[in-house]
């Protein structure tokens, strides 16, 4: 009775780890294919980031390239201009018909708002036009 006790047990134990076995095999096998689907997932995340980024780097490389392009036309256009700039020095000499030897307003005195109206009469008289 004890001989088939313990063979009954033993028999019980073997069931009980085979199906143990079994399910931590089937549970590390899901665990595997979970672990390879997300890492093939994150791959092409990565891979489409990766594009993008190539795509904007390009992007700005080529209008780098162009605004260089342009840098470089107008430092020319400068540089001609520079070796067309001719340096020309002349004596200037101002010849005044009258000379003034008596000066009449002198002693004119005005207030605040008279100098204004005098200096608006001054720019008028200069430039020809209304104040």
């Amino acid at each position: 009775m004890i001989k088939t006790f313990i063979a009954k047990f033993y028999e019980a134990v073997i069931i009980v780890l085979t199906a143990f076995l079994l399910l931590a095999l089937i549970g590390f096998g899901v665990q595997t294919w979970r672990a390879s689907h997300w890492k093939a997932k994150f791959n092409s995340a990565d891979a489409a980031c990766v594009e993008r980024i190539n795509k904007v780097n390009s992007a700005y490389q080529s209008t780098i390239d162009a605004w260089r392009a342009k840098v470089f036309i107008v430092e020319n256009e400068l540089e001609a201009e520079r070796n067309n700039i001719k340096v020309e020095f002349r004596d200037i000499k101002h010849e005044t018909q009258k000379v003034t030897t008596n000066i009449i307003y002198r002693d004119c005195k005005l207030d605040d708002a008279g100098m204004s109206i005098a200096e608006r009469a001054r720019i008028a008289a200069n430039t020809r036009k209304p104040p």
